[in-house]
């Protein structure tokens, strides 16, 4: 990924709604220097899972092929 070998990073945030319209804030983050990217998962659905969830995904090319997943 061009953000990791640049020396920069970046940082993706993607907005999705369930279906009673509650928002669930997704962040993709690489950074240099580390291989892969780290996922945030910010829900505030009313009737799943609140709050956040951490997620590495060491093998990630890109956002559409992050491969396997990983607890953080």
């Amino acid at each position: 990924m061009t953000a990791q070998t640049s020396g920069t990073g970046a940082e993706l945030k993607v907005t999705d709604y369930t279906v009673e319209g509650d928002s669930i804030f997704t962040y993709y983050r690489v950074v240099p220097d580390r291989s892969g990217m780290e996922v945030f998962v910010d829900s505030c659905d009313g009737y799943g899972k609140k709050g956040w969830a951490h997620l590495n995904y060491p093998r990630a090319r890109a956002v559409p092929d992050v491969g396997p997943c990983q607890k953080a």
